[in-house]
């Protein structure tokens, strides 16, 4: 199991940093790739609730 407490933040810099596609980022991070669109979606809602 991965670790979540930094698992979000590691999940936006995949993703909009390295613009790596899910798969290939799941990968990485060695989660599925549903686990890893899940983390994604909640640390954009984080993210958005902290710029609000």
């Amino acid at each position: 199991m991965p670790h979540i407490i930094y698992g979000w933040a590691h999940n936006i810099k995949h993703s909009e940093l390295d613009k790596k596609e899910q798969k290939k980022a799941a990968s990485a991070m060695k989660v599925s790739r549903q686990t890893f669109g899940n983390i994604l979606a909640s640390a954009r809602r984080k993210l958005a609730d902290a710029v609000v």
